[in-house]
């Protein structure tokens, strides 16, 4: 396998050096990007209250995910004048958030369903709450690019996306002491194709405009995982649930770009990504069943990156 690995990549170096000896283009691009990206914040479901007058302490939709530096690195090889493969990869940021209640009293009550029907109603016990949430992003991608016009290529091309999130409570009687933790994790793998347009713009003086848009259809797997625990013995709470479907994901950029020299290009514009139907962590905080080992209900719902990029690519 992996002879026939190098047997293929050598053919694919020789074919893209013959073409650009032909054309006195250069065969490779390699180009990287730093992003600074924000994650839409999550869903609302209310969390903790207070006990004698019920009034809304924290809620999910609280949590601010805000921005994280995200690395997106790409090559591509020509293997005629009109034909491109590449391959991208593009990941490394954690967006989370934290919080934190506490109360002199005993009078703080969570509403996660089932997490009062403990051995020892820890969470209503206590009187003071931690809560935070974490969330990450990674994506692999192999496009043909075909140009149809010296401005225009057309993208064809397998796309695989993970989305991972955790999300978790702990409740504490700073007295005894006691402690309750409430964890829930999911994970997301689509697998699927996706087409595009890539749109390059010459405004003159090295100076030079890029549009992209991507669509992708997938396969996607998902699960969850509903954990909860007394002192660290007792378990009160183990669900899992998971089910297969239909994501989609749609990726725009703009990019303005300047030509240093013949083979170093620089850009900087701002990237959207959109992700349809997949499990969030904190969407799972609430869920309709008792709190009994077995499936529980799997919620869906949709996340939107956004931010500016800056990059460079380099010819040779």
């Amino acid at each position: 396998m992996k002879k026939s690995i190098l047997v293929l990549m050598t053919a694919i170096f020789a074919v893209a050096t013959l073409q650009a000896d032909a054309a006195d283009k250069p065969p490779f691009k390699f180009s990287i990007e730093g992003m600074v990206l924000n994650r839409s914040n999550p869903g609302g479901n209310e969390i903790v209250t207070h006990e004698s007058t019920g009034a809304e302490l924290f809620n999910t939709d609280e949590f601010q995910y805000g921005w994280e530096f995200n690395l997106r690195a790409a090559f591509q090889v020509d293997i005629t004048e009109n034909a491109t493969v590449e391959a991208v990869y593009f990941g490394l940021g954690e967006w989370s958030d934290d919080a934190a209640l506490s109360s002199s009293s005993y009078d703080l009550s969570v509403l996660l369903d089932g997490a009062n029907s403990g051995p020892s109603n820890a969470f209503d016990d206590a009187n003071a709450f931690g809560m935070e949430t974490e969330s990450e992003l990674y994506s692999i991608e192999l496009n043909y690019l075909h140009t149809v016009h010296p401005s225009v290529r057309l993208l064809a091309g397998l796309r695989l996306v993970s989305i991972n999130e955790r999300a978790s409570l702990t409740a504490q009687d700073t007295d005894l002491p006691s402690k309750a933790n409430y964890n829930v994790e999911t994970e997301n793998m689509l697998a699927g194709g996706q087409i595009g347009v890539v749109v390059d713009h010459d405004l003159g003086h090295d100076i030079f405009i890029r549009g992209g848009a991507k669509l992708a259809g997938f396969w996607a797997h998902r699960q969850q995982d509903t954990y909860s625990q007394e002192d660290n013995y007792v378990i009160f709470r183990d669900e899992k649930s998971e089910d297969d479907g239909f994501a989609w994901l749609f990726e725009g950029e703009v990019l303005l770009g300047f030509r240093v020299t013949r083979h170093i290009n620089v850009y900087g514009g701002y990237r959207v990504i959109y992700v349809s139907d997949v499990a969030s962590a904190t969407d799972h905080f609430v869920t309709p069943v008792e709190p009994t080992s077995g499936a529980a209900s799997l919620e869906l719902s949709d996340i939107l990156y956004h931010g500016p990029t800056l990059g460079a690519e380099v010819t040779f």
